[in-house]
């Protein structure tokens, strides 16, 4: 049951991770607040991770041109899949964020 809830709460980081880059300025709003919420830090402890470590990260990320965020987050979503989901992904390096598994775990 816990590894259960740890998916849904992964999956629930991917996409929040995922709106950051949303051509949609209000769901990219919606999920720069999400990271800075009571309901981020309990994903963050229920998943083991530094919450100051990731706000700080997405805060950065977010400052970063839309295209370039877009790519970022689709790298940090399969950081999220190979940590929490165990799945596996083209052995790629991830650029900046190659280290985010550390922030993860």
């Amino acid at each position: 049951m816990e590894n259960e809830i740890k998916k849904v709460q992964a999956l629930i980081l991917k996409q929040a991770i995922r709106d950051l880059s949303s051509v949609n300025p209000k769901t990219r709003e919606e999920a720069l607040d999400f990271f800075s919420s009571k309901d981020f830090l309990v994903l963050s402890k229920i998943l083991e991770m530094d919450s100051r470590s990731v706000l700080k990260a997405v805060k950065e990320l977010y400052e970063y041109p839309i295209l370039s965020r877009k790519k970022l987050t689709e790298e940090i979503a399969q950081t999220i899949n190979m940590v929490y989901l165990k799945k596996k992904t083209p052995s790629k390096k991830l650029g900046a964020f190659s280290n985010m598994e550390v922030v993860f775990n």
